[in-house]
């Protein structure tokens, strides 16, 4: 399941992780301010995800200059709303807890 199926409008694909240290990224193309993120999750599958964000993605898997945003678990569609005081370019979703992470859709509002 590739990672673009987290945000081709269709809830009926899904990005899965490949391995247990799972995240998923999304980069905005340009630096925004993002007022609120909306996720559809697999039921069971998006525990202890840690959201963050970042101007510059390091690369090779090091978002170590990324900014907590909040940390969630859920098993159905729900919104973060976002305080609106930060710029980012990148948006990470970080699942900490060793399992694999499933996303139907992720919907990013600036």
């Amino acid at each position: 399941h590739v990672s673009s199926n987290a945000v081709d409008g269709d809830d009926t694909t899904q990005y899965h992780s490949t391995r247990t240290t799972a995240y998923w990224y999304i980069d905005l193309e340009n630096i925004y301010l993002p007022l609120r993120i909306e996720i559809l999750p697999i039921s069971g599958r998006f525990n202890e995800v840690q959201v963050s964000g970042g101007i510059d993605y390091l690369g090779n898997d090091d978002f170590s200059n990324f900014k907590l945003i909040t940390t969630v678990s859920a098993s159905s569609r729900f919104d973060i709303t976002l305080p609106g005081t930060e710029c980012y370019r990148y948006l990470l979703f970080n699942r900490t807890d060793g399992y694999f992470l499933n996303i139907k859709e992720v919907a990013i509002f600036v």
